[in-house]
């Protein structure tokens, strides 16, 4: 079963998968935790209006239910919170940039950002331009040189940027 929803996940992100083909995964996978994770990943990847964002929050909650994770486990935990932060950020019907840093700061607390950087840019960002949460340049500095450690260049472009405009927050 694992090696089927691996196999899978790696699939989507090579080629995409098209809603039906979502639809009929959905449809017959038996296990809840995996049938709440593709229910994510289809409206994440619903860029039309980014989808409900509640869906990829539900996958989460069964996530944190779980006593213990493998780590493809915690990285879809990590993934689905990511993925609400996203539909925050730019959904139609939805966008709520408080919500959305929320969520991106559950996906960076339980160690996503580990390797996924760019939600740490996503923090990095959100603090930078006090969307979400109040401006505050030494906390977008943390953020952005995290991900810059890591070999993120979006993050080691908007670290140079902040350090020109606030060289006070990069000390």
């Amino acid at each position: 079963m694992k090696k089927l929803f691996i196999l899978m996940s790696l699939i989507v992100q090579l080629f995409g998968v098209s809603d039906l083909e979502y639809d009929t995964a959905i449809q017959n996978e038996k296990n809840p935790l995996v049938k709440q994770t593709l229910k994510c990943e289809k409206e994440a990847t619903n860029h039309k209006d980014y989808g409900n964002p509640q869906i990829c929050i539900d996958s989460a909650n069964l996530y944190e239910a779980k006593k213990t994770l493998s780590n493809n486990e915690k990285s879809d935990y990590g993934e689905a919170y990511n993925n609400a932060g996203i539909m925050y950020t730019f959904g139609k019907n939805n966008k709520d940039y408080i919500q959305a840093y929320k969520m991106f700061l559950k996906a960076y607390n339980i160690g996503y950002g580990e390797s996924h950087p760019d939600v740490m840019v996503k923090l990095g960002y959100f603090n930078d331009n006090g969307k979400g949460t109040k401006q505050n340049k030494i906390l977008a500095y943390k953020y952005y040189f995290e991900a810059a450690k890591l070999g993120n260049i979006p993050a080691q472009n908007n670290l140079d940027i902040l350090c020109k405009e606030s060289s006070w927050a990069c000390k």
